[in-house]
Protein backbone atom coordinates (compact mmCIF):
# COMPACT_ATOMS: atom_id res chain seq x y z
CA UNK A 1 0.00 0.00 0.00
CA UNK A 2 1.27 3.44 -0.59
CA UNK A 3 0.49 6.13 1.77
CA UNK A 4 1.06 9.61 0.98
CA UNK A 5 1.85 12.22 3.82
CA UNK A 6 0.74 15.83 3.11
CA UNK A 7 1.86 17.11 6.36
CA UNK A 8 4.73 19.63 5.29
CA UNK A 9 2.34 20.57 1.92
CA UNK A 10 -0.98 21.70 4.01
CA UNK A 11 -2.22 25.23 4.63
CA UNK A 12 -1.44 24.82 8.40
CA UNK A 13 2.15 23.86 7.45
CA UNK A 14 3.26 26.86 5.02
CA UNK A 15 0.27 29.21 4.78
CA UNK A 16 -2.99 29.65 4.06
CA UNK A 17 -2.12 31.15 0.84
CA UNK A 18 0.44 27.97 0.15
CA UNK A 19 -0.90 25.22 1.19
CA UNK A 20 -3.59 23.07 0.77
CA UNK A 21 -6.94 22.60 2.55
CA UNK A 22 -6.79 19.59 4.66
CA UNK A 23 -10.50 19.57 3.73
CA UNK A 24 -9.87 19.48 -0.13
CA UNK A 25 -7.84 16.34 0.58
CA UNK A 26 -10.26 14.90 2.52
CA UNK A 27 -12.96 15.40 -0.52
CA UNK A 28 -10.78 13.80 -2.88
CA UNK A 29 -10.61 10.01 -1.15
CA UNK A 30 -13.90 9.00 -2.55
CA UNK A 31 -13.04 10.39 -6.00
CA UNK A 32 -9.72 8.66 -6.33
CA UNK A 33 -11.14 5.78 -5.68
CA UNK A 34 -13.47 6.02 -8.58
CA UNK A 35 -10.65 6.78 -10.69
CA UNK A 36 -8.75 3.56 -9.20
CA UNK A 37 -11.81 1.43 -10.04
CA UNK A 38 -11.97 2.92 -14.00
CA UNK A 39 -8.21 2.02 -14.25
CA UNK A 40 -8.83 -1.35 -12.44
CA UNK A 41 -11.78 -2.12 -14.93
CA UNK A 42 -9.52 -0.32 -18.15
CA UNK A 43 -6.54 -2.94 -17.44
CA UNK A 44 -9.08 -6.38 -16.77
CA UNK A 45 -10.15 -5.05 -20.47
CA UNK A 46 -6.49 -5.02 -21.74
CA UNK A 47 -6.87 -1.43 -22.20
CA UNK A 48 -3.86 -0.33 -20.51
CA UNK A 49 -0.94 -2.23 -22.16
CA UNK A 50 1.72 0.13 -19.77
CA UNK A 51 0.20 -1.53 -16.23
CA UNK A 52 1.97 -4.99 -16.91
CA UNK A 53 4.48 -4.33 -19.30
CA UNK A 54 7.18 -5.13 -16.32
CA UNK A 55 6.08 -8.63 -16.11
CA UNK A 56 6.26 -9.32 -20.41
CA UNK A 57 9.22 -11.48 -20.04
CA UNK A 58 9.05 -11.58 -23.81
CA UNK A 59 9.29 -7.78 -23.99
CA UNK A 60 11.65 -7.77 -21.77
CA UNK A 61 13.93 -10.66 -23.39
CA UNK A 62 13.74 -8.25 -26.56
CA UNK A 63 14.69 -5.48 -24.93
CA UNK A 64 17.88 -7.21 -23.20
CA UNK A 65 18.88 -8.80 -26.70
CA UNK A 66 18.13 -5.02 -28.42
CA UNK A 67 20.67 -3.78 -26.08
CA UNK A 68 23.28 -6.04 -25.63
CA UNK A 69 23.96 -5.55 -29.41
CA UNK A 70 23.61 -1.97 -29.61
CA UNK A 71 26.44 -1.91 -26.44
CA UNK A 72 28.69 -4.23 -29.04
CA UNK A 73 27.99 -2.83 -31.94
CA UNK A 74 27.72 1.31 -31.61
CA UNK A 75 29.69 3.98 -29.40
CA UNK A 76 26.16 6.18 -29.31
CA UNK A 77 22.59 5.45 -28.90
CA UNK A 78 20.67 8.50 -29.83
CA UNK A 79 17.16 8.95 -28.33
CA UNK A 80 14.95 10.99 -30.38
CA UNK A 81 11.32 12.05 -28.43
CA UNK A 82 10.18 15.01 -26.69
CA UNK A 83 7.97 15.85 -23.29
CA UNK A 84 7.11 12.02 -22.07
CA UNK A 85 9.01 10.29 -24.83
CA UNK A 86 11.99 11.52 -23.61
CA UNK A 87 11.62 12.44 -19.61
CA UNK A 88 11.64 8.67 -18.53
CA UNK A 89 14.97 8.46 -19.75
CA UNK A 90 16.42 11.52 -18.71
CA UNK A 91 15.39 10.76 -15.13
CA UNK A 92 16.97 7.31 -15.07
CA UNK A 93 20.35 9.36 -16.42
CA UNK A 94 20.26 11.87 -13.88
CA UNK A 95 19.62 9.77 -11.47
CA UNK A 96 22.28 7.01 -12.15
CA UNK A 97 25.05 8.70 -14.45
CA UNK A 98 27.72 10.90 -13.17
CA UNK A 99 27.13 14.88 -14.70
CA UNK A 100 29.68 14.43 -17.22
CA UNK A 101 28.17 11.24 -18.59
CA UNK A 102 30.68 11.01 -21.33
CA UNK A 103 34.21 12.15 -19.50
CA UNK A 104 36.79 8.83 -19.38
CA UNK A 105 33.02 6.48 -19.51
CA UNK A 106 33.80 3.36 -21.28
CA UNK A 107 30.64 1.34 -23.84
CA UNK A 108 27.75 3.35 -25.15
CA UNK A 109 27.16 6.98 -24.76
CA UNK A 110 23.28 7.55 -24.72
CA UNK A 111 22.17 11.08 -26.01
CA UNK A 112 18.92 12.45 -25.52
CA UNK A 113 18.19 14.46 -28.14
CA UNK A 114 14.82 16.26 -27.36
CA UNK A 115 14.57 19.49 -29.07
CA UNK A 116 14.89 20.63 -32.69
CA UNK A 117 17.25 23.46 -31.98
CA UNK A 118 19.36 24.01 -35.36
CA UNK A 119 22.64 24.68 -33.65
CA UNK A 120 21.98 21.87 -30.99
CA UNK A 121 21.28 19.68 -34.13
CA UNK A 122 24.83 21.45 -36.12
CA UNK A 123 26.67 20.51 -32.94
CA UNK A 124 25.33 16.94 -32.54
CA UNK A 125 25.90 16.18 -36.25
CA UNK A 126 29.44 17.76 -36.07
CA UNK A 127 30.20 15.38 -32.99
CA UNK A 128 28.88 11.50 -33.73
CA UNK A 129 29.96 9.87 -36.21
CA UNK A 130 26.64 8.65 -37.57
CA UNK A 131 28.42 4.90 -38.66
CA UNK A 132 28.73 4.42 -35.22
CA UNK A 133 25.47 5.24 -33.71
CA UNK A 134 22.16 3.66 -33.25
CA UNK A 135 18.62 5.92 -32.93
CA UNK A 136 15.72 5.11 -31.00
CA UNK A 137 13.03 7.15 -32.72
CA UNK A 138 10.18 7.19 -29.49
CA UNK A 139 6.85 9.13 -29.72
CA UNK A 140 3.67 7.02 -28.20
CA UNK A 141 1.64 8.45 -31.09
CA UNK A 142 3.65 8.22 -33.72
CA UNK A 143 2.86 11.23 -35.09
CA UNK A 144 4.83 13.91 -32.82
CA UNK A 145 5.67 16.58 -35.24
CA UNK A 146 9.06 17.42 -33.42
CA UNK A 147 10.05 14.17 -33.25
CA UNK A 148 9.28 13.58 -36.98
CA UNK A 149 10.90 16.40 -37.37
CA UNK A 150 14.21 15.18 -35.74
CA UNK A 151 13.94 11.85 -37.55
CA UNK A 152 13.79 13.56 -40.94
CA UNK A 153 16.73 15.65 -40.03
CA UNK A 154 18.96 12.30 -39.00
CA UNK A 155 17.86 10.52 -42.23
Amino acid sequence: MIKVDWTFATDTAVGERSGIRVGDLDALGSRAREVHADLVQAREKGQLGFWDLAAREADAKSVREAAKRIRGEFEWLVVLGIGGSSLGLRTILDAFCPPSPFTGRKGCKVLVLDNIDPERLERLDERIDWKTAAVNVVSKSGNTPETAAQFIWMR
